[in-house]
């Protein structure tokens, strides 16, 4: 599969309230002409935008096409042609790619990379893939890949983008396909490696670690991937460590986190919150005047699958019951990451640390065409058609969750929970002092907004399945 970049102010990631499972299968007895009628570039674009007049959550902004459905390139350009002007999240995606990609799963090196003041700087590593066995970590610089010198990558990863020359670099979709990454620790140790694709499935829980502080013992979960289908068991197995330990404080790291599936918000939020979120409203979601009657509001328990993972009883049992949050923010902090602050500032004294978050309070319905045969045609149309609240209404942060205290460098300077991350250090500040840190940096060493972050598998945000 081609691996999916994250952009940092572009909507990359994706909010979908859905029943998200199984394959696209097409039978195989259709002719080829048949394929060919239906999935036509007119037949096609003409469904889609139908699709969009009955359920687009904007539908007073969607436009007339300007042109014939069949002189559009692709269902991308249409939905540029007619959705609203301040749309930044609707978009198609082949339905296979759709598939792998909400499973957390893909082919590559396992590291997520992107520019930072001109350097080239690992984000982060997935556990036991190719580039951790290398040794590569989070905060290290690399200074070539293949022959390529990484200013060379960088100034491809900047606008004017030139992806194409990137992913080239990159090489095949090929199992064992080789590349050579040179990298600095932030000691200045110098390493060079062979490094190979290989399937892969990311962990979303890349730290949980308690740290003893002059505040007490702070918890620390670093969950910067994306609620993924797996992401219930790990959270199931940090939060059996983190009810172990003698915890004064929660330090929860959504830096990065673009979303995904609401259930395992919900149960990272009831493991938090414990009793307080018991059969109260956690999110509501509205929709258009024609699908009123969907909306709804959702408890925790609404939302947890348990099949997947300990149930909402043992979840409850379990919980931290905390009074109190710090959560670390970015700018690519969105959709389910989002739902979680907003869904637990009615319930707890929750403080934002880092910077705004993206601001997606907008979700989708992930659209195979399932209903009227268009599945044949391996494209899911992923358009806004609600929107989520918090238990007071509260929905109005399409620029951003503010960051009650502000951090301007986003520089991932060393792994995980080390106190050489400003986010981090800021943290402990607060909870060590009980005010914000005073701002310390000479200058923002953040990740350019027009730049593009490569990330091996960009889960879509805030999906709701059964």
């Amino acid at each position: 599969m081609r691996l999916g970049l994250k952009l940092p102010l572009i909507a990359a990631t994706i909010a979908v309230l859905s029943s998200c499972g199984g394959s696209s299968d097409s039978d195989n007895s259709l002719s080829q002409s048949t394929l060919e009628e239906k999935c036509s570039k007119d037949s096609l674009h003409s469904y889609w935008y139908d699709t969009l007049a009955l359920e687009y959550l904007w539908l007073d902004e969607l436009s007339i096409p300007k042109k014939a459905f069949a002189n559009y390139t692709d269902t991308n350009e249409l939905l540029e042609d007619v959705v609203a002007a301040g749309d930044r999240f609707s978009y198609a995606i082949p339905t296979d790619r759709w598939e792998e990609t909400i499973t957390g799963s893909g082919l590559d090196y396992g590291v997520e990379f992107g520019p930072v003041n001109g350097e080239l700087i690992v984000y982060q590593v997935y556990q036991n893939s190719p580039a951790d066995v290398a040794g590569l970590k989070r905060g290290d610089k690399i200074t070539k890949i293949g022959m390529v010198a990484a200013t060379t990558v960088v100034d491809w990863l900047s606008e004017p983008y030139q992806l194409t020359e990137f992913f080239d670099l990159l090489g095949p979709d090929t199992q064992g396909y080789s590349l050579r990454f040179s990298w600095t620790t932030p000691q200045n140790i110098e390493f060079s490696q062979l490094i190979q694709k290989e399937k892969i499935t990311i962990n979303t829980v890349a730290l949980a670690k308690v740290i003893s502080t002059n505040a007490g013992n702070v918890a620390y979960l670093s969950f910067p991937t994306g609620f993924f289908e797996n992401s219930a068991d790990e959270i199931d197995n940090a939060f059996s460590y983190f009810k172990n330990q003698n915890i004064d404080h929660f330090v929860l790291d959504l830096r990065d986190n673009g979303g995904g599936l609401l259930s395992v918000a919900a149960r990272l939020s009831l493991y938090l919150a414990g009793d307080k979120l018991d059969g109260e409203v956690f999110l509501n979601i509205t929709h258009n005047q024609n699908l009123v009657s969907l909306d709804a509001d959702f408890t925790v328990e609404d939302l947890i699958n348990s099949e997947k993972g300990a149930s909402y009883n043992q979840i409850l049992s379990n919980s931290l019951n905390l009074n109190e949050l710090v959560v670390l923010t970015n700018g690519r902090s969105a959709s389910a990451s989002e739902s979680v602050i907003n869904g637990l500032n009615p319930y707890l004294n929750l403080t934002q640390v880092g910077q705004d978050t993206y601001g997606k309070p907008v979700g989708f319905y992930a659209n195979k065409g399932e209903q009227d045969g268009y599945d044949i045609c391996n494209q899911t149309l992923l358009a806004v058609n609600f929107q989520t609240e918090n238990s007071l209404g509260f929905a109005d942060y399409l620029n951003g969750l503010e960051a009650g205290c502000e951090v301007s460098s986003d520089y991932p300077a060393g792994d995980w929970a080390q106190l050489a991350d400003p986010a981090q250090s800021a943290a402990l500040y607060y909870l060590e002092n009980g005010e914000c840190k005073p701002s310390t940096a000479a200058k923002a060493l953040t990740a350019p907004a027009n730049s593009k972050v490569y990330q091996p598998i960009t889960i879509p945000g805030m999906l709701l399945a059964p």
